[in-house]
């Protein structure tokens, strides 16, 4: 992220809150390259101005890499440029999604109907 001007040229010396950023005590590559991915997204996860960067990464489309914790696709989905997807690539909507209550109070967790149709079927032409 330190490595990217990113929305409109701005730099980290630009703003006070870039001056924050867990990420610049780290390595500028890790936050592109794939198999550090989830260690990027930790680093995110304990910054304290992820609000100012999600702020920041969502208005900018341009920007690649792990950004606020985000993926660039992740981004994309939340401003609306991509429809939500499932982890096999089903777009999400309220009538193929079933959210499942948790009993340790953490948010639901989504079931993609489409998919649990597809492996219902396939299970029945196995058996």
């Amino acid at each position: 992220m330190t490595a990217n001007t990113g929305l409109q040229g701005i730099t980290p010396a630009a703003t006070g809150w870039m001056n924050q950023q867990r990420c610049a005590e780290v390595d500028p590559d890790l936050w592109f390259e794939p198999e550090s991915k989830r260690a990027a997204i930790r680093i995110c996860h304990t910054c304290p101005v992820i609000a100012e960067c999600r702020a920041w990464a969502l208005a900018d489309p341009t920007l690649e890499g792990i950004a606020d914790g985000l993926t660039q696709k992740q981004r994309a989905t939340l401003r609306g440029d991509l429809p939500d997807r499932c982890k096999n690539g089903h777009i999400r909507t309220d009538q193929n999604t079933q959210y499942i209550k948790r009993s340790d109070g953490r948010r639901p967790w989504r079931r993609c109907i489409t998919c649990d149709q597809i492996n219902k079927q396939r299970k029945g032409l196995a058996a």
